[in-house]
């Protein structure tokens, strides 16, 4: 009768294997939080940047005044924007009043907002049924703890486009 070889591994290989893994882990994991927070930086930038053109694509489309500014249910009076709504504004005067429709609404991850300015200081930005903006080119910076990461620069005819951001960058 023929005897199998046994197929396996000893306790000192199966402990030297963990120990390898769990030294391999714990370098590549500052480098992996390096990566997440990364990409949720840049789709952060990307999702206010779509906001931005749908915004523009709904004020042309529709033929409205469509503004966007920073709440969850109303718009703040700052430029700190963590969470966005983008409404029909039927008064025209930036804030979400009786009457608005809301179109749509997303927020940032934990620890993320945009800081707004603009050549007018105005808190909320607006699109006219032509597209261009209401006299509002300006910057939104994304910030992280103080740090800003990227920002997206709005010109008067509506266009946005995305930028690395500088030593200029403010994130207050």
């Amino acid at each position: 009768m023929k005897t199998r070889p046994m197929d396996g591994v000893t306790l000192i290989e199966l402990v030297v294997s963990l120990s390898v893994l769990a030294i391999l882990l714990g370098i590549a994991a500052p480098a992996f939080s390096n990566l997440i927070d990364r990409e949720q930086a840049n789709s952060g930038s990307k999702d206010l940047f779509r906001a931005l053109q749908y915004a523009r694509g709904q004020a042309i489309q529709r033929g409205q005044t469509i503004s966007i500014c920073g709440g969850a249910t109303a718009c703040a009076t700052q430029g700190d924007w963590r969470q966005l709504l983008i409404f029909h504004d039927t008064d025209g005067d930036g804030t979400l009043g009786e009457g608005d429709e809301v179109l749509r609404s997303m927020s940032l991850p934990k620890g993320y907002h945009w800081n707004w300015r603009n050549f007018r200081s105005q808190s909320h930005m607006t699109f006219l049924p032509t597209g261009f903006t209401h006299s509002l080119n300006g910057t939104f910076t994304l910030c992280k703890e103080g740090k800003a990461l990227s920002r997206i620069v709005v010109n008067a005819a509506g266009r946005s486009r995305i930028e690395s951001t500088g030593d200029s960058a403010r994130c207050l």
